[in-house]
Formats: structure tokens, C-alpha cells, sequence
């Protein structure tokens, strides 16, 4: 997370009232989340990739990576398909 993001988001706590010891990176909150759910006994490795910052890399990337890869298993291709459904 960005150092302005970070301040933005523990700012924005502070006005609420809330606290917080820490802010973690959406990975890590998203395996820790995980490891609550599952109920095996012992530890989980986490593995987060450095993007370096570049914020472009994420949420709409990977969700046209997972468009594109659905397409390809049902047989379509993005001209096929209204334009409702590519948004969708």
C-alpha cells in the first residue's frame, strides 16, 4: 500500500474512533482470512510478489486475465459477446 494510502486509510480510522495496531497489504490480509477458514492445524507460507509500486497491477488486471481465460474455456471471444455482458 502506498505511503499516502496508509496515511489516508489511518487517518480516516482515527476520525471514526477506530484503532489499529497495524495495516497490511491486501495479500496478506486475504491469506490470513484464508488460514481462519480452513481448519487444518499448522502454518501457511505466503508468498507476495514486489509490483515495485506500480499500482497498475491488481484488481482490474486480474479480473480481465479471468475474462479472457473464462471466454477461452467456454469458446467465445470478447467480440462475440454484447456489451453488457463484457462488462459484466
Amino acid at each position: 500500500m502506498p505511503r499516502t494510502a496508509r496515511y489516508s486509510t489511518s487517518a480516516t480510522a482515527a476520525l471514526d474512533g477506530v484503532r489499529f495496531r497495524a495495516l497490511h497489504d491486501e495479500p496478506t490480509v486475504a491469506a490470513i482470512s484464508y488460514a481462519r477458514d480452513v481448519p487444518i492445524p499448522g502454518r501457511f507460507l505466503v508468498e507476495e510478489q514486489n509490483s515495485r509500486r506500480i499500482t497498475a497491477l491488481g484488481g482490474l488486471e486480474f479480473d480481465n486475465a479471468l475474462a479472457k481465460l473464462i471466454q477461452q474455456k467456454i469458446g467465445l471471444t470478447a467480440d462475440q459477446l454484447t456489451k453488457a455482458e463484457r462488462r459484466r
